[in-house]
């Protein structure tokens, strides 16, 4: 089973290159454009690495981060 990665980024061209260049090298990948969205996709496919923007509109990445390790399924994924 392929390794699953969330990018969680607010301009599409570094989601794009991200994209690409996991699944090059064969991960599976999601993506998201805000950190609320992104706490969604993290709980229902559980990632097995998260690439976290630090500026984004609405929460920043550092309130993301806050959010996700109170999540028992997530707290040791890393970023």
């Amino acid at each position: 089973m392929n390794k699953k990665i969330l990018i969680i980024d607010d301009d599409p061209n570094v989601v794009d290159y991200l994209e690409t260049l996991f699944e090059d090298n064969g991960y599976t990948t999601f993506s998201a454009g805000d950190a609320q969205e992104g706490l969604e996709i993290a709980k229902r496919e559980i990632p097995d690495l998260i690439t976290l923007d630090i500026e984004m509109p609405g929460d920043w990445g550092p309130r993301f981060y806050r959010k996700m390790v109170q999540q028992k399924a997530l707290k040791n994924t890393p970023v």
